[in-house]
């Protein structure tokens, strides 16, 4: 594990060096859920303490913490016995997905909030958790048969430089996944040149930041070394 656990009731709240709460009944000795924290928090779980109702995550980077799954579900629910489409309903639901990694659901209620619907900082919250959301679908997946829809929708919700550095990345990756290897190429040496020494995370452990122009250099040496023998000279020839 990676911190201190927590106990209460039975349940034992294990924190897990990936991001992860798992929380056992100690009574049945099964699994009762496993919650992570979200793609874009920093750090990981730290040690844990239970404190009026929620679940305190501390690390050295941040402290996060968990509302009791039950008040929020009761929360949704009355909302949505009035309205079903509720904006607030669906956005605390997507919430709630995205703490068990469900980014496939969480999409589609996001997807249903109208914009305009939501006060402006969850509004902000809405856009924000849609882009990572729809950013983990596509690079879990680059042929899924909503890519370049998925693609355009990210392009609107980019504002900030770093989900506009994020879907550069991700566009240069997608040209490498359908083996387009000189316009893939191409896009890791421009946003190299343009990202400076802005960090970015790790591609299999987001947790970990690491400067762009250092990830770029191992991307393009990864590149050529995948490269057929025969289209080796080719993008050398383009480079020069």
């Amino acid at each position: 594990w990676s911190s201190d656990v927590c106990s209460s009731d039975l349940r034992y709240h294990l924190p897990l060096a990936a991001g992860e709460i798992m929380t056992l009944d100690l009574a049945k000795g099964e699994i009762v859920s496993q919650t992570y924290l979200p793609d874009s928090a920093p750090g990981g779980v730290g040690n844990l303490v239970l404190a009026d109702g929620l679940l305190v995550s501390v690390d050295p980077f941040a402290i996060t913490a968990y509302e009791d799954r039950e008040t929020i579900t009761g929360e949704i629910a009355r909302r949505k016995a009035t309205n079903p489409e509720d904006p607030l309903a669906l956005l605390r639901e997507a919430e709630m997905a995205l703490l068990q990694r469900s980014h496939e659901p969480a999409v589609e209620l996001l997807r249903r909030i109208p914009d305009g619907a939501l006060p402006e900082a969850d509004e902000a919250r809405r856009r924000g958790l849609l882009f990572s959301s729809l950013q983990s679908l596509v690079r879990a997946d680059f042929h899924r048969p909503s890519i370049d829809a998925d693609m355009r929708q990210l392009q609107e919700l980019a504002t900030s430089p770093e989900q506009v550095l994020a879907l550069r990345r991700l566009q240069a990756d997608r040209h490498l996944a359908d083996q387009q290897f000189e316009p893939a190429f191409d896009a890791y040496l421009k946003l190299a040149e343009d990202s400076g020494r802005q960090m970015i995370p790790q591609d299999h452990n987001p947790a970990v930041q690491v400067r762009a122009d250092w990830w770029v250099a191992g991307k393009l040496v990864d590149l050529l070394a995948s490269l057929p023998d025969e289209r080796k000279p080719e993008i050398g020839r383009a480079h020069v």
